[in-house]
């Protein structure tokens, strides 16, 4: 049996973001107040999960890059002379409340490990290079993120305090 059938769609001035509530303020109010503005600004695009017309979760999705300290560096067992690396940041990512527990924060995050990976494959001519996935997690959902694989970065460098700064390597091992 699978699973309901999910769209994703970007953002857009035609949906009606006010019935969406993840039981957080701060993540409902960037959706509804920011979200379109931050498109128009080139700092974030967001993408809408509907699931029978209406939105079970939302994810906005920039550009970053990180600093890793040399011990960060021989832990993901990287051999360059460089200290900083390309990443894809998860700016926001939310599930309304009726539809948490049903994997779809996960779905969003194995859409965007595979965005990453698909930004670096091979066979792509408009490719760029996109190490890592990063967010900045509130310290409520940095153990969810943890479940997922991400580890704490050292040197992030996040003056605010308020959220955990995260790495998940988008780039498989090859042992």
């Amino acid at each position: 049996m699978s699973g309901p059938e999910i769209q994703l769609v970007r953002l857009s001035s035609d949906y009606d973001l006010a019935s969406f509530d993840c039981g957080d303020q701060d993540l409902n109010e960037f959706l509804v107040d920011d979200a379109l503005r931050y498109q128009g600004l080139f700092l974030a695009n967001t993408t809408l999960m509907i699931v029978d017309e209406r939105i079970v979760a939302y994810f906005s999705l920039s550009s970053d890059a990180i600093q890793l300290s040399p011990d960060e560096k021989d832990e993901e067992r990287i051999k360059t002379p460089f200290s900083s690396f390309p990443a894809l940041k998860i700016a926001r990512l939310a599930t309304d409340k009726n539809s948490q527990g049903n994997g779809f924060g996960k779905t969003a995050l194995k859409f965007c490990i595979g965005l990453a990976r698909h930004l670096n494959d091979e066979h792509r001519h408009d490719g760029i290079g996109c190490r890592f996935i990063t967010v900045d997690a509130y310290p409520s959902s940095a153990g969810w993120y943890a479940s997922q694989g991400f580890i704490r970065n050292e040197k992030a460098g996040n003056k605010n305090r308020d959220t955990v700064s995260l790495r998940l390597d988008a780039m498989p091992y090859e042992d």
